[in-house]
């Protein structure tokens, strides 16, 4: 099969509760012959994404002697990781995973994904050191994608106001005060202020970091809370006071979430806002005037890193492959697993074009993905990527040694999302905010985290 003949693929799909199943087709069939199914579980959402994983396993299982069939589940953002979890806990699962790096690190520190040092050295896409994940020196992730978040803005809304993104914090400040004055009906940038929203802390742990905060610290197996500890502290007042003056120009976001984001930039409420790559193409479909008149800048550097005294960093994340270690078709998933990259992952980048980062920034540069029309039509992007992407940090990262359920502690749990909110929407004062996340933070290991802790 093709490439072109994407989207085209006979399979049969039937509907669960929030999942889809694919059956693809058989290779060798020969009467007798036993068939392996190669169960794939992921949380990739986009049936471009879905047609491409599709057409790459009917290609592979071509070139298979023994019949094989795959059976794809496609769930969505978190139940992919409750339903990949209950699974592994019960000992039936999936042969391949496909989520977010963070959710599949804690897999890796229970001890439930196989090594693919194997595959990983058999592609031939050289994976960044800064993207494997590690357990007992066995590399459990397959990076697929990185994630990497940019302030997005309206260049001619920008001009008329003789203003551009400013490079600092006090820049920033004075960029969004001057858009306030000219603007009537829009507001000069959305910031978020949802306790129950991922993306609240998602989008300002850039400010936290590039301010030198550190929620939590190692302590080789131990795990303390630094948040409220000099000199964290006031540089997370710091940077939460900054916080609010920036959201006086949002509109009132208590209740936004990741469609905001996207919509009321595309809908002209709002002149700036903050996503990945996938705002770009989800705005030259839905609002072509807008898109005619965006650009991506990173955000404004924190104090401390203006003064050379913290890295500039931006959270990202990441999407990859892992093999559960008592998956009854490991070695089946690894070996797919190994032809989709070396044949199919431009594909399955471009599936969803300009969304997704691959981990290695040559594939920028291809002819595959340069011939492609979004691509070309947004070299400024490309170009930004090129330039920032060495800066995105996971947040498992930001502790030494890594912390695979950090997200998890301080995102999952609303610990650091409602000290954010709390302080945006003045029910709390900065440092009161910031003691009630580190006494939360406390509670949450000594508690609800206390085995992963024992894990470390």
């Amino acid at each position: 099969m093709s490439r072109d003949d994407i989207g085209t693929v006979n399979r049969r799909k039937f509907l669960g509760t929030s999942m889809a199943v694919g059956i693809g087709a058989l290779a060798g069939c020969s009467g007798g012959t036993e068939t392996a199914t190669l169960q794939f579980m992921t949380d990739q959402s986009a049936p471009e994404s879905q047609d491409v994983f599709e057409s790459a396993f009917d290609e592979w299982a071509e070139t298979r002697d023994e019949d094989v069939e795959s059976e794809f589940q496609y769930l969505g953002f978190e139940e992919v990781w409750q339903q990949a979890g209950q699974q592994l806990e019960a000992g039936s699962p999936p042969d391949l995973l496909l989520m977010r790096v963070g959710e599949t690190s804690q897999f890796g520190l229970a001890g439930h994904l196989s090594d693919l040092s194997g595959v990983i050295d058999a592609i031939d896409i050289d994976i960044p050191d800064r993207m494997l994940v590690e357990f007992d020196g066995d590399s459990v992730y397959l990076a697929h994608d990185v994630d990497q978040p940019s302030q997005f803005y309206r260049t001619d809304i920008y001009d008329d106001a003789g203003v551009e993104p400013g490079s600092t914090w006090e820049e920033d400040l004075e960029t969004l005060s001057t858009l306030d004055e000219n603007l009537d009906e829009m507001d000069p940038m959305l910031v978020l202020a949802n306790d129950a929203s991922g993306p609240t802390q998602w989008f300002h742990d850039t400010h936290f970091w590039g301010n030198g905060v550190h929620y939590v610290e190692r302590d080789g197996g131990d795990l303390n809370v630094t948040i409220d500890q000099e000199p964290y502290r006031e540089r997370a007042i710091e940077t939460l006071e900054y916080l609010q003056q920036k959201y006086q120009y949002s509109p009132a976001s208590f209740d936004y979430s990741w469609g905001e984001l996207i919509d009321t930039f595309a809908t002209e409420q709002v002149a700036t806002t903050h996503y990945v790559g996938r705002l770009v193409s989800s705005v030259a479909e839905s609002a072509p005037e807008v898109y005619n008149n965006m650009a991506a800048a990173p955000d404004p550097v924190a104090p401390l890193a203006e003064a050379g005294d913290a890295d500039y960093v931006m959270r990202g994340t990441s999407n990859g492959f892992s093999v559960p270690a008592e998956a009854d078709n490991a070695d089946l998933a690894k070996d797919f697993l190994e032809y989709f990259m070396n044949n199919w992952y431009t594909d399955s980048l471009l599936a969803v074009p300009i969304h997704k980062v691959p981990v290695n920034l040559n594939i920028l540069d291809s002819d595959a993905f340069q011939e492609h029309e979004l691509v070309q039509e947004n070299q400024e992007y490309v170009e930004y990527v090129k330039e920032w992407n060495d800066s995105v940090v996971w947040i498992q990262n930001r502790t030494e040694p890594a912390t695979p359920f950090l997200n998890g502690l301080t995102n999952g749990s609303g610990a650091i999302p409602t000290m954010i909110s709390s302080t945006l929407l003045g029910e709390a004062e900065p440092g009161e905010a910031v003691d009630a996340a580190a006494d939360e933070l406390r509670d949450l290991i000594e508690n609800e985290f206390s085995d992963q802790v024992d894990q470390l």
